[in-house]
């Protein structure tokens, strides 16, 4: 019991030594959002799960690509929704140019196989 007492007391103590640090706020420049590096790095981060796992789809890896980059950016959705149009072509051009650059350059069979499938389907 002594020792659940002695583990509660110091938790309680130390919760209040974080709660009193104070964080300095990030400059604007380290937080300022960029729509053309958020789309790039959709891109990027979709071909990295595309070629590094042999059974997941695009449409797969895309969702996978679009949450990662969502958490990275430290913004919650509604922020992003403010600051990034998910519907503008600019940005789904230049994600998909840098996810088949990436493809290319990391996985060209894959991407191979997957230029077949755009050409050939319907």
């Amino acid at each position: 019991m002594r020792l659940i007492r002695a583990s509660l007391i110091s938790l309680s103590s130390l919760l209040v030594t974080l709660t009193s640090v104070v964080i300095p706020e990030a400059s604007p420049a380290q937080t300022a959002f960029s729509p053309e590096a958020f789309s790039s790095e959709i891109g990027s981060l979709t071909a990295d799960f595309y070629c590094t796992n042999d059974d997941i789809t695009l449409e797969a890896a895309l969702e996978q690509g679009m949450m990662s980059a969502a958490v990275e950016s430290g913004l919650s959705i509604s922020e992003l929704e403010q600051k990034f149009d998910f519907s503008s072509d600019t940005y789904t051009k230049l994600m998909t140019i840098t996810m088949f650059d990436d493809l290319i350059d990391n996985c060209p069979q894959r991407a191979k196989l997957l230029f077949r499938e755009l050409f050939l389907a319907p």
